[in-house]
């Protein structure tokens, strides 16, 4: 789904059309491309993010957005690529260990048995609250996370390296496997996080960040895995990572250090997922902390494959 953030000062009402741009000499197809709209998030009153699903009907496509305060638009984003489909996949079962994955629960517990196949990680709560994004989300903890691009932060292992660290997570269908073990949320929520930086370019090497790093951090608060935690049975959660700006949420800053020129489009963040993902504690109210444990196993994603040559039969 393309999203786009369309500026237009001093005009309340902005309107809008997406163009789409067929490849037709390297595809044939029954249809040409077509666009379903979508609700879009106004960004105050000067500006929104649009929202389209495209039908790429086999063909591979471009899409731009023209905008503008009259039916001339007169203005235009760049035109950008519909992604490939959906034919990368990555699984972890924690079978043999936690397998260069971190958290901030100190005992990251490994038990080699009892999982929904075999072995599993535990996560028993952080011993510290993270108050980098309460600007934005709230305080959260720190659950089992991983680097999936070309970032690994001294002095945590590499992950992996996903799509020769740059990951295309737009539209990604995920599985989670998770268990709690008396847990009380207190308020929390379980809820995907994506992290990712825009200029990578400036880190010395892979290990250190630039002191000038932009990052940008988005939850996915359209899906919450809590309910899955309260029957104390294993249960799988499956859902797509959607590029619907309606469905996220912005995290806030790094200690209300006002670094909003790390924040585009969730759009970016998603095609360049090269810093961290996981499913963050959210919304924790250091008074009344969540508490018991969260049991992981059998995760996985289906992401972008970049190395097909032709594109999906539909995407987003």
């Amino acid at each position: 789904m393309p999203t786009s953030n369309a500026r237009r000062r001093q005009h309340l009402w902005l309107l809008f059309a997406v163009l789409l741009v067929p490849r037709t000499a390297l595809l044939s197809a029954e249809a040409p491309p077509n666009v379903k709209s979508r609700s879009p998030t106004l960004l105050g009153i000067t500006g929104l993010s649009v929202n389209e699903k495209v039908h790429l009907h086999g063909l591979p496509t471009t899409w731009y957005v023209e905008f503008g305060p009259t039916r001339s638009y007169g203005n235009q984003t760049k035109a950008k690529p519909i992604p490939p489909k959906l034919a990368a996949h990555y699984r972890e079962s924690w079978d043999e260990g936690w397998n260069g994955w971190n958290s901030w629960c100190p005992k990251r517990l490994h038990f080699p048995a009892g999982g929904v196949k075999h072995g599993y990680i535990s996560y028993e709560g952080s011993p510290r609250d993270d108050h980098n994004h309460d600007d934005g989300v709230g305080t959260v903890h720190l659950t089992p996370y991983m680097y999936p691009g070309s970032i690994s932060l001294s002095p945590s292992a590499p992950s992996a390296y996903l799509a020769a660290g740059d990951p295309d997570f737009r539209d990604a269908l995920v599985k989670q496997s998770v268990r709690g073990r008396s847990w009380k949320p207190n308020g929390t929520e379980l809820i995907w996080w994506s992290q990712a930086q825009s200029n990578i370019e400036a880190n010395p090497d892979d290990m250190t960040l630039s002191r000038n790093h932009r990052h940008a951090n988005w939850s996915y608060t359209g899906k919450t895995l809590t309910d899955l935690l309260s029957s104390g049975q294993w249960k799988t959660a499956e859902y797509r990572l959607l590029n619907d700006t309606n469905k996220w949420s912005y995290c806030g800053n790094n200690n209300g250090g006002k670094r909003y020129d790390a924040y585009g489009p969730i759009d970016e963040t998603q095609r360049h997922l090269n810093l961290d993902l996981f499913h963050m504690v959210m919304f924790v109210d250091p008074q009344n902390r969540p508490t018991g444990a969260i049991d992981f196993d059998e995760f996985e994603v289906l992401y972008h494959n970049y190395a097909l040559v032709y594109a999906s039969n539909a995407a987003n």
